[in-house]
């Protein structure tokens, strides 16, 4: 069963730690399970695959164990991460706003499959708010540079 984006609306009072999650079964194998599986659905997405099939800087491998870290810093208060997301996401070219949505439905899929059922709608509330950065980023920042630089 899938919630609607919008339902992911919490209070930062509400916010798990990153003991909350390792208390709703979320570690290390967990986040590497949904990575994982994440990239071999968008391997083969004829939405998300051109990406990552012709832009992508890196290998498959050296991307997974990149956002296994991301998502362990994220969720777990790791500090492997040290990616700079915006810049990676700003240079793909025929990026569309809908391909966002696309990403969070097909990422929440995921977490259903692979994720202890509690953590799915915390998980999800982060994964929007970081699509909807990167989406602010990419559309709308850059828009508004662009008019501000005339």
């Amino acid at each position: 069963m899938f919630i609607p984006i919008d339902e992911y609306k919490m209070t930062s009072a509400t916010d798990p730690t990153a003991q909350d999650f390792a208390d709703m079964g979320i570690d290390e194998t967990i986040i590497r399970k949904f990575v994982e599986h994440f990239y071999n659905v968008v391997h083969d997405d004829t939405i998300l695959g051109p990406f990552f099939h012709e832009q992508m800087q890196a290998s498959w491998d050296e991307h997974i164990d990149k956002m296994c870290n991301f998502w362990s810093a994220v969720l777990l208060g790791t500090h492997r991460f040290n990616g700079r997301p915006m810049p990676a996401h700003t240079k793909l070219q025929g990026l569309k706003e809908a391909d966002f949505a696309h990403w969070v439905i097909t990422f929440e899929k995921t977490l259903v499959e692979c994720c202890p059922k509690a953590s799915v709608p915390h998980i999800m509330k982060k994964a929007k708010m970081i699509a909807d950065s990167l989406k602010h980023g990419v559309f709308y920042r850059t828009a508004m540079h662009m008019n501000n630089s005339k």
